[in-house]
């Protein structure tokens, strides 16, 4: 069954300290079925991970690292991520 996954949900696999088995189970869940974004998603989780990044929660290896995930849906900010941090 298909379901909607949102920035909170996606930044819980990120961050060990947000996570819950819940989201571990969605995660898990991504190999066999679709997940559906809001048309936002992909700004509003590369937004967290710059401001994470600033707050020195993560590296930029880690975002890297995270953003290589082959369970997560198609991601298209990465280039933003990169024009973001030239900016910073």
């Amino acid at each position: 069954m298909d379901f909607v996954l949102d920035t909170s949900i996606t930044l819980a696999w990120c961050f060990q300290d947000e996570a819950t088995p819940a989201t571990h189970k969605l995660l898990e869940k991504l190999a066999t079925t679709s997940a559906f974004v809001p048309m936002l998603w992909s700004l509003e989780v590369g937004n967290s991970l710059i401001s994470a990044k600033r707050h020195k929660r993560i590296t930029y290896a880690g975002i890297t690292q995270f953003l290589s995930m082959k369970k997560l849906p198609a991601m298209g900010f990465m280039k933003f991520y990169r024009w973001r941090m030239q900016k910073a």
